[in-house]
């Protein structure tokens, strides 16, 4: 019943939050046009880049240490977290300001929107943990009406990039005051910064490294495979070139909502369910699996035939390179779907480590993919290097588990 209720949720939540991010960027495409996009696009994978050491790869852990009442370590991963993000956004505000000086705002607008939005997402992956799905919805949705008012209200026809960068951060910091905000109304004491937070971090800190370890290298290399092929688009192609693939790579995230919402919600009963009934936590796995395997294909037939429609309507004329980008980069999610449960899976198991030399293996790999195919094929070829990587991702994961013997009928140890 938990898991269900958690579904609704995630389901409500996901598609508010996305739909919204997707009406963001939308909004912003048409009013920058495809340079100044393609430029804005360039700055949010920079900053992707630079929020791995603010992340630390902790949003599953805090979900699972709460889920399984470890509050001690929760709070002082939410503290530390907190501590990297601020320090770090100040190194990359003086980096910038030195190498970049003529794009400074938007740079450094950019690294305050990914400090606030690490922070909170440090709040909602405890409100997963403590079944309270609900704030979340009410968090994102704050944030991302926030953005939407903002562009609407402030961001012209033929704007700078920089504006929607300072816009973005604005709406960030304001998500991030309401997490505090809800808080203090539901006295979640283990979340409050106020108590001798030194002795916590200094007490907890090996446990929370090591745990966090294999996941910033996963996050090093999911940001490497999700970012780095519009870093590499920059050195070979125009902007607006990239404006075309990251309008394309929007509509695709748009796609992945469903596996995103799926696992979301049952992340936090597989995780409980593969230490107290690993029985039942395979049982899951093999549901999931028939679910999001059938899904992914209707939807890809769907995409395939209306793709020029999808695009023309949403973005204009002005985007129609984006067709064929999206027919390529639309068939990765027979991979993707599939891969959200694999990778969580891994997770749930605490098999990081293998997770985590998966992830770079496979950021290896895009990395070489990318530098091969987009001097040729410009950023078709990125589309085919996303594709190409998506497949080995999915593929590797699923044969771990089968190797540990994780998703089989037989018993394990978990």
């Amino acid at each position: 019943m938990a898991v269900r209720k958690n579904l609704k949720i995630q389901a409500l939540t996901q598609t508010i939050s996305r739909g919204l991010g997707f009406l963001f960027f939308l909004v912003a495409a048409r009013r920058l046009g495809a340079e100044q996009f393609g430029i804005l696009s360039f700055a949010l994978s920079l900053g992707a880049i630079i929020s791995i050491p603010m992340d630390s790869g902790l949003d599953p852990l805090l979900t699972k240490w709460t889920a399984r009442g470890e509050f001690n370590l929760a709070q002082a991963a939410l503290k530390i977290r907190l501590l990297l993000s601020t320090g770090i956004l100040m190194i990359f505000t003086f980096v910038a300001g030195w190498i970049a000086p003529q794009d400074i705002l938007l740079l450094g607008s950019i690294g305050f929107y990914y400090a606030a939005l690490i922070n909170i997402q440090s709040h909602t992956s405890y409100f997963r943990g403590l079944n309270k799905m609900h704030l979340e919805t009410w968090v994102f949705s704050i944030q991302k009406l926030l953005a939407i008012l903002f562009i609407l209200v402030l961001l012209h026809p033929n704007s700078q990039a920089a504006t929607a960068g300072i816009l973005l951060a604005a709406s960030g910091v304001c998500a991030f005051m309401v997490c505090r905000l809800i808080v203090g109304i539901h006295k979640l004491e283990f979340m409050s910064f106020t108590s001798a937070y030194r002795s916590e971090i200094g007490s907890h800190f090996r446990s929370i490294f090591k745990e966090a370890l294999p996941l910033i290298l996963v996050l090093i290399g999911w940001n490497l495979y999700f970012k780095v092929d519009v870093i590499l688009l920059k050195a070979f192609v125009s902007d607006d070139q990239i404006g075309y693939y990251s309008t394309a790579y929007k509509l695709l995230e748009g796609i992945n909502i469903f596996p995103s919402i799926f696992l979301a919600a049952l992340f936090p009963a597989l995780a409980k369910q593969s230490i107290t009934n690993p029985l039942q936590a395979r049982k899951l796995f093999r549901k999931a699996l028939w679910i999001l395997v059938p899904t992914s294909i209707v939807i890809l037939t769907i995409v395939e035939l209306s793709c020029p429609l999808i695009i023309e309507t949403l973005f204009g004329s002005e985007f129609t390179a984006s067709i064929s980008l999206l027919r390529v980069l639309v068939i990765s999610i027979l991979a993707i779907f599939p891969g959200y449960l694999v990778t969580q899976t891994l997770i749930a198991y605490d098999k990081n480590l293998l997770y985590a030399g998966i992830a770079l293996a496979c950021a290896g790999l895009n990395v070489v993919l990318n530098l091969l195919m987009i001097p040729p094929l410009g950023a078709l070829g990125a589309a085919w290097a996303t594709v190409i990587t998506e497949v080995c991702v999915t593929l590797a994961c699923l044969l771990v588990l089968i190797k540990n013997r994780l998703i089989s009928s037989q018993s394990v140890e978990a």
